[in-house]
């Protein structure tokens, strides 16, 4: 099988690339059950139930019901939203399936809304993804997003692409265009081919941090304080 990758692929090896080894490679450990993913696919399914039978949000995200309007304002009568959407590109930037053997990066895509642009034959779309935990400061995820778009919708000319933080009711915001869909590729290519090369070397050295000793499943690490 060839190389491929994923945000969270990324992430991951950015993170340590001895966890990632295990965690996406070997697949010797098995990803832990915790709150914050029981919550993360909680809120998927409300934003979901809002969107695909219109009904109130769910009585515990009374909070975020704003939101849920959000998601249904429709822009234009012939606008099309996908909800959960996989997407695939090959090596050559190619859409393909998202299970082909020929993807070379994968996503999905939480909200993904195709508006068409005045009457011109163009279209806009706005990419929303939901989150959990606390703000950080990555745009790599939404400059991913707004390249597949791209790639996938030849009719697209911008991609307004959305972080919305749940838990601090809090948004990030990025728009990227057709034209510079170039330059976010250069941003990210360089890591994408750190990670191919560590793999094609088998080189996954541990990258020690505030997170090794009680939170990394991988045990085995030197670093590691967690019970054997």
């Amino acid at each position: 099988m060839g190389f491929s990758w994923s945000y969270s692929k990324l992430t991951h090896y950015k993170t340590c690339p001895r966890q990632m080894q295990h965690l996406d490679l070997l697949k010797d450990i098995p990803q832990e059950a915790s709150p914050a993913l029981a919550a993360g696919d909680a809120l998927h399914r409300a934003f979901q139930r809002r969107v695909e039978l219109n009904l109130p949000m769910p009585t515990a995200y009374t909070m975020l019901t704003d939101w849920g309007n959000e998601l249904v304002k429709e822009y234009h009568p012939d606008q099309a939203t996908l909800l959960e959407k996989q997407f695939a590109l090959s090596e050559q930037l190619e859409p393909c399936h998202y299970f082909s053997k020929r993807a070379w990066y994968r996503c999905k895509i939480d909200h993904l809304k195709l508006i068409p642009w005045k009457d011109t034959g163009k279209y806009v779309a706005i990419v929303i993804d939901f989150k959990t935990g606390k703000p950080k400061e990555d745009d790599d995820q939404l400059a991913l997003y707004a390249l597949t778009v791209f790639k996938h919708y030849s009719k697209v000319e911008s991609v307004r692409t959305e972080y919305w933080w749940t838990m601090t009711k809090d948004k990030d915001i990025c728009t990227y265009t057709r034209k510079s869909a170039s330059e976010a590729w250069d941003q990210i290519f360089p890591k994408v081919l750190e990670l191919k090369r560590s793999i094609e070397d088998n080189n996954f050295p541990p990258k020690k941090s505030g997170l090794c000793k009680e939170w990394c499943p991988v045990l085995s690490c030197e670093f590691n304080g967690r019970p054997k």
